[in-house]
């Protein structure tokens, strides 16, 4: 399914990325692992293109990849992998001395990239997991100071990024709270309303104003100041989706507009029924509709609580899954144990 999406994807786009490396290095490892023998021509094909990536997006010499993150031993491994899988094909395609020599390669590649069992031990005993172990001794070739330093500002990022994506959440929880703004596209924005408030407007006009003005703060106090009415006017009058939602309780429309039009909540708008003046009949069944209004809107609040709550943890749990990806390079994470004996054995074919 990712093959047939990144496919859709242009050309521009694809050489930008790892991930399109990636993927055809994963179905490369997978049909090696199945020992998949039919499928050497496409092997062949992915691995081309995957190593013509891997060169766009790190450089030939993984140049563009220290510059940006200090390091290539991790993404080292990539390419160790990489070789292997090339020296198979061609192996299989009875090209053995080419075969030979990328093995060879790899030899070279992979006592590189092992790694110290005493080290990746000490590390353990400091706190660290195993994966930080792994990838902070690579990174840092080896060197133990620098893997733990490494290890230490990866954490420092992920704890900053996951402050980020609280704040972003939260904004983004106020914003829906707000409502949407005229041209029913965007929400009003909370740190605009912030900056009206700021400025010595009240909460509720600088709302109004700002969804009137789509968000334009500008426009928005222009209005506050020349054209206060409008926002009276807004004030007051109910949605017709507001005045379906009362009616829809067994109140008569007319009614349920006066009510919204003294309080716009739908909650307040249920209240102020009960106290509006009528004939004793007409008192108890509006009392009776009220209480039956009421019951139906707790228990509505309380769906739609548990609603955004779910919500929210699903979201939560889906940015936090996104962080740890991002910052994690659990992809890079590889032990070299298959690698190791996938060279050994083909060693030994060749032999």
């Amino acid at each position: 399914e990712a093959d047939k999406e990144y496919s859709e994807c242009t050309s521009e786009l694809l050489n930008s990325v790892d991930n399109y490396a990636l993927l055809h290095l994963d179905i490369s490892w997978c049909y090696l692992c199945l020992r998949n023998p039919a499928q050497i021509p496409d092997a062949e094909r992915r691995l081309r293109l995957c190593e013509q990536s891997f060169h766009k997006s790190y450089g030939p010499n993984l140049e563009r990849l220290m510059a940006i993150k200090g390091a290539t031993g991790n993404e080292a491994a990539l390419f160790m992998r990489l070789h292997l899988m090339q020296g198979i094909v061609l192996f299989h395609q009875n090209k053995r001395n080419e075969a030979r020599q990328l093995f060879e390669r790899v030899q070279s590649e992979l006592s590189g990239l092992k790694l110290d069992d005493d080290k990746i031990c000490l590390l353990l005993e400091l706190g660290y997991t195993n994966a930080e172990a792994r990838l902070g001794l690579r990174a840092a070739r080896g060197n133990i100071e620098e893997a733990e330093e490494l290890i230490c500002r990866k954490r420092r990022e992920k704890d900053l990024a996951r402050e980020k994506n609280r704040v972003q959440l939260k904004n983004e929880r106020e914003r829906i709270k707000l409502g949407l703004c005229a041209d029913g596209q965007q929400y009003c924005e909370p740190s605009l309303v912030d900056k009206l408030v700021k400025m010595g407007f009240n909460h509720s006009q600088s709302v109004q104003a700002l969804k009137m003005s789509n968000n334009v703060v500008s426009e928005a106090v222009s209005i506050i100041h020349d054209q206060p009415h409008l926002l009276a006017s807004s004030s007051r009058a109910p949605s017709e989706e507001s005045i379906a939602q009362v009616a829809s309780l067994g109140i008569e429309p007319e009614l349920a507009r006066e009510a919204l039009e003294k309080c716009p909540e739908l909650e307040r708008a249920v209240k102020s029924l009960s106290s509006m003046s009528q004939s004793p009949q007409a008192s108890e069944a509006l009392a009776a509709a009220s209480a039956s209004a009421m019951s139906f809107l707790e228990n509505f609040h309380k769906k739609r609580k548990a609603k955004m709550e779910k919500e929210k943890q699903a979201f939560e749990r889906v940015s936090e899954g996104l962080i740890d990806n991002d910052l994690t390079d659990d992809h890079l994470d590889v032990s070299l144990a298959q690698e190791e004996q996938f060279l050994m054995e083909y060693l030994s074919l060749l032999n």
